[in-house]
Protein backbone atom coordinates (compact mmCIF):
# COMPACT_ATOMS: atom_id res chain seq x y z
CA UNK A 1 0.00 0.00 0.00
CA UNK A 2 2.92 2.50 0.52
CA UNK A 3 4.19 2.47 -2.84
CA UNK A 4 0.23 2.80 -3.99
CA UNK A 5 0.36 6.00 -2.08
CA UNK A 6 3.61 7.20 -3.08
CA UNK A 7 3.38 6.41 -6.64
CA UNK A 8 -0.43 7.62 -7.08
CA UNK A 9 -1.34 10.65 -8.42
CA UNK A 10 -3.09 13.62 -5.92
CA UNK A 11 -6.20 12.30 -5.89
CA UNK A 12 -5.26 9.50 -7.30
CA UNK A 13 -7.35 6.27 -6.34
CA UNK A 14 -6.04 3.16 -5.03
CA UNK A 15 -8.30 0.31 -5.29
CA UNK A 16 -8.33 -2.31 -2.56
CA UNK A 17 -10.12 -5.91 -3.66
CA UNK A 18 -10.10 -9.18 -1.22
CA UNK A 19 -12.11 -12.23 -2.17
CA UNK A 20 -12.29 -15.65 -1.45
CA UNK A 21 -11.87 -17.43 -4.80
CA UNK A 22 -12.44 -21.63 -4.10
CA UNK A 23 -9.62 -22.47 -1.95
CA UNK A 24 -7.59 -19.36 -1.70
CA UNK A 25 -8.02 -15.98 -0.55
CA UNK A 26 -6.94 -13.29 -3.30
CA UNK A 27 -5.71 -10.01 -2.58
CA UNK A 28 -5.53 -6.87 -5.52
CA UNK A 29 -4.04 -4.01 -4.97
CA UNK A 30 -4.27 -1.17 -7.95
CA UNK A 31 -3.36 2.49 -8.11
CA UNK A 32 -3.34 5.04 -10.96
CA UNK A 33 0.29 6.13 -10.66
CA UNK A 34 2.81 5.19 -13.61
CA UNK A 35 3.00 1.72 -13.46
CA UNK A 36 5.88 -0.19 -13.74
CA UNK A 37 8.23 -0.42 -17.10
CA UNK A 38 8.94 -3.20 -19.01
CA UNK A 39 12.11 -3.12 -18.16
CA UNK A 40 11.93 -3.04 -14.45
CA UNK A 41 9.35 -5.61 -14.16
CA UNK A 42 11.31 -8.47 -13.19
CA UNK A 43 13.13 -7.17 -10.92
CA UNK A 44 10.81 -5.25 -8.74
CA UNK A 45 11.08 -8.21 -6.02
CA UNK A 46 14.43 -7.67 -6.02
CA UNK A 47 15.74 -6.06 -2.51
CA UNK A 48 17.40 -2.58 -3.20
CA UNK A 49 16.07 -2.48 -6.08
CA UNK A 50 14.96 0.36 -7.42
CA UNK A 51 13.10 1.33 -10.75
CA UNK A 52 13.21 4.38 -13.19
CA UNK A 53 12.31 7.36 -11.23
CA UNK A 54 8.49 8.19 -12.66
CA UNK A 55 7.68 11.72 -14.14
CA UNK A 56 7.45 13.40 -10.95
CA UNK A 57 11.06 12.84 -10.23
CA UNK A 58 12.77 10.86 -7.83
CA UNK A 59 11.26 8.88 -4.82
CA UNK A 60 12.46 8.09 -1.79
CA UNK A 61 12.75 4.68 -0.46
CA UNK A 62 14.96 2.49 0.29
CA UNK A 63 13.98 -0.66 -2.30
CA UNK A 64 12.98 -2.98 -0.26
CA UNK A 65 9.29 -2.68 0.79
CA UNK A 66 8.08 -5.23 -2.30
CA UNK A 67 11.33 -7.63 -1.10
CA UNK A 68 9.82 -7.80 2.47
CA UNK A 69 6.33 -8.19 0.73
CA UNK A 70 7.31 -10.98 -1.03
CA UNK A 71 9.23 -12.83 1.76
CA UNK A 72 6.32 -12.40 3.82
CA UNK A 73 3.49 -14.01 1.40
CA UNK A 74 5.84 -16.48 0.63
CA UNK A 75 6.43 -17.76 4.43
CA UNK A 76 2.47 -17.73 4.21
CA UNK A 77 2.47 -20.04 1.36
CA UNK A 78 1.54 -17.63 -1.01
CA UNK A 79 2.59 -15.73 -4.46
CA UNK A 80 2.71 -12.33 -5.24
CA UNK A 81 2.25 -11.67 -8.98
CA UNK A 82 2.84 -7.93 -11.21
CA UNK A 83 -0.47 -7.97 -13.23
CA UNK A 84 0.22 -4.43 -15.22
CA UNK A 85 1.99 -5.28 -18.65
CA UNK A 86 2.67 -1.82 -19.69
CA UNK A 87 3.47 1.09 -18.15
CA UNK A 88 1.01 4.54 -17.74
CA UNK A 89 -1.44 2.03 -16.56
CA UNK A 90 -0.92 2.37 -12.74
CA UNK A 91 0.30 -0.81 -10.96
CA UNK A 92 -1.91 -4.16 -9.97
CA UNK A 93 -0.10 -6.59 -8.10
CA UNK A 94 -2.13 -9.64 -6.70
CA UNK A 95 -1.45 -11.61 -3.64
CA UNK A 96 -2.92 -14.88 -2.84
CA UNK A 97 -2.58 -16.92 0.13
CA UNK A 98 -4.18 -20.83 0.49
CA UNK A 99 -7.27 -20.83 2.81
CA UNK A 100 -6.33 -23.03 6.25
CA UNK A 101 -8.15 -25.86 7.23
CA UNK A 102 -9.73 -25.04 10.08
CA UNK A 103 -10.25 -28.65 11.56
CA UNK A 104 -6.80 -29.36 10.16
CA UNK A 105 -5.24 -26.57 12.59
CA UNK A 106 -7.45 -27.48 15.78
CA UNK A 107 -6.59 -31.09 15.64
CA UNK A 108 -2.60 -30.26 15.31
CA UNK A 109 -3.35 -27.72 17.97
CA UNK A 110 -4.50 -29.78 20.03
Amino acid sequence: LSNAIKFSPDNGAIFIHLQKIENELVLDIRDEGPGVEREDQARIFDAFYQGRPPEKGLIQGSGLGLSIVKEFVEVHNGEITLLTESSGKGAHLRMTFPMANAEKELAWAV
